[in-house]
This record gives structure tokens, sequence and C-alpha cells, in this order.
């Protein structure tokens, strides 16, 4: 079973966006700004980091989501459509988002229909990280 996060989510906009290219000058740049300064208030720095994660995601997208990932020390992670054979969420590859958002929370559907609503509308990424031997979702 995987834990789903919800980085990437977007607020009541469901268009298509285009993102800027993130070069590797940026990519240096950013992952100094993402590091947190265990001397200032942790309150500051946590809100700092945290805007400066979403304003990469909106601006870079997936790649984006990539160098902060890569800047927690994680980078084994996949895109749905290109999510490997032994993720078990392999079996949803051709899905679009809103699709398997549709086949992943159909258990609980039911019980939560305006959350999975929120999703469909939201979610403009989803993509599977595996950390030691155990998948986690993030839409």
């Amino acid at each position: 079973m995987g834990i789903l996060s919800f980085l990437g989510a977007n607020s009541q906009n469901n268009k298509k966006k285009t993102y800027k290219n993130l070069t590797s000058e940026l990519k240096d740049i950013y992952r100094n700004e993402l590091k947190r300064d265990s001397e200032k208030e942790f309150n500051l720095e946590f809100i700092r980091t945290t805007n400066l994660e979403n304003e990469i995601i909106n601006k870079y997208g997936f790649n984006g989501i990539k160098l902060v990932f890569e800047s927690k020390n994680s980078s084994n992670f996949h895109k749905l459509g290109k999510l490997p054979k032994d993720c078990p969420w392999s079996n949803l590859n051709d899905k679009t988002n809103t699709e398997f958002i549709t086949e992943n929370f159909k258990p609980i559907s039911k019980k939560v229909p305006n959350l999975i609503s929120s999703l469909k509308e939201r979610c403009k990424f989803i993509f599977a990280e595996k950390k030691e031997n155990t998948w986690h979702e993030t839409l």
C-alpha cells in the first residue's frame, strides 16, 4: 500500500500549463535555497522552504518536483505512464490523472466524494516513489 501526498496540487485551475525550462544553473541555485537554516526559527524556515517548493513546482512542473525530491535525498520516483512493473500502480500507466484517481480511489469514493472530486480537479501530476522496499504514491 502506498502513502499519498499532495505535492503539485493545483488550486481550482485545470488548464494545461506550459512549464519553464529548469537549467542546471537554476537547479544549483534552488538546491542551495531549499536547504533549511538551522540557525533560523523553524516555523519561518519551514514556511520559506515550503513556499519555495511550491513556486518551483508551479514554474517547472514535473522537473520541479524531481528537484524538490532530489533535495530531500530521494531520486527513485517515476511519473504516471512510466511506472515500473513492480510498482503497485503500474496497471494504471495508461490512464490520465483523472482516470487514475477514479480507479485508485474507487473503494473509498462513496465515503469521500468531495475529496475525490477535488483531487480530479486539482492534481497536475501523479508519480510513485520507491523508498527502500515500499512504494509511495504522490498526486
